[in-house]
């Protein structure tokens, strides 16, 4: 006789894959309703047809479906109950608790895609690689409003990397003066930052931490000026203009030369963008100039 968890992964799999359009607006409806919603994320078929689809092997609405789940309100429960599969455990410290432990659990792709989007789980994933006690973080907002825990985890090459990689510990790190500053301080940090799309995204997504890294600025000014490196460019003069043949232009990480016309206001040609430049020219007005934080 199947078990519970069987028949129910067997009728969500049916509700949610049987026609993909429909799975999706079936789950949106689902988690609309605070009740229903607390009741799918305790309910391990239900949230296993969801986070469990092997990873590079989705369907056509499996992103969607899991995308949906780790934004909403239970996906903390979500991911709890989805674990409980693997490992035993009554509380989140008992799970991740353990260094070795949350070094497994970075290792498998398929655990660490759930894991990395749980505010929770990586909260206290990151406290204990960082040789903290993970008990003493609720989550990745306690984390990133600890100076003392930004310092050991940016002393932590395994606990940083965890960080830059995940989006919900570094939609909370943007979103903490304390961790901007930690991280703007760093050279260290900067680094990880600068090679990770994830973390570049969550920074262009939060005003927090480019006043942060617009705190630190420096402008490059003079005629033609140019300088090659790692930056975040800050803003453009308006007067700046573009041409990569002969006036001002950037070269980014992934050796386009975007126009800059239309983002030279302060901030908007990183949110555009949401890449490093590699080379920054200025135009040939000795009065022009950019303004960038090195990375």
């Amino acid at each position: 006789m199947l078990g519970v968890n069987q028949l129910d992964f067997i009728n969500y799999c049916n509700a949610l894959k049987g026609n993909y359009r429909k799975g999706v607006h079936k789950m949106e409806t689902l988690l609309e309703n605070p009740t229903h919603a607390k009741e799918f994320a305790k309910n391990l078929g239900g949230v296993s047809v969801v986070l469990g689809t092997p990873v590079g092997k989705e369907d056509r609405n499996s992103e969607t479906l899991r995308s949906m789940l780790l934004a909403s309100d239970v996906a903390n429960d979500a991911v709890y109950t989805w674990m409980g599969q693997y490992y035993e455990f009554d509380s989140w410290d008992e799970l991740l608790g353990d260094e070795d432990r949350c070094k497994a659990m970075m290792a498998n792709k398929l655990l660490w895609r759930a894991l990395s989007a749980s505010g929770v789980a990586m909260g206290k994933t990151v406290a204990t690689l960082a040789g903290l006690s993970c008990s003493a973080y609720d989550d990745m907002s306690a984390v990133a409003a600890s100076s003392t825990a930004m310092a050991a985890i940016i002393a932590n090459s395994t606990a940083l990397n965890a960080v830059v990689s995940s989006s919900a510990a570094m939609s909370a790190v943007a979103a903490s003066q304390t961790a901007m500053a930690a991280v703007a301080s760093s050279q260290t940090a900067r680094t990880a930052i600068a090679a990770s799309s994830t973390a570049l995204s969550a920074i262009a997504a939060s005003t927090t931490a480019l006043n942060a890294l617009y705190a630190k600025k420096k402008r490059m000014s003079g005629a033609s000026a140019s300088l090659s490196g790692k930056f975040i460019i800050l803003q453009i003069s308006n007067d700046n203009a573009f041409d990569t043949s002969q006036y001002g232009y950037a070269t980014l990480s992934d050796g386009s030369k975007p126009k800059w016309d239309s983002y030279k206001g302060k901030y908007a040609y990183f949110k555009q963008y949401k890449k490093i430049a590699t080379y920054m020219k200025n135009d040939t007005d000795s009065n022009d100039w950019i303004d960038y934080f090195q990375c």
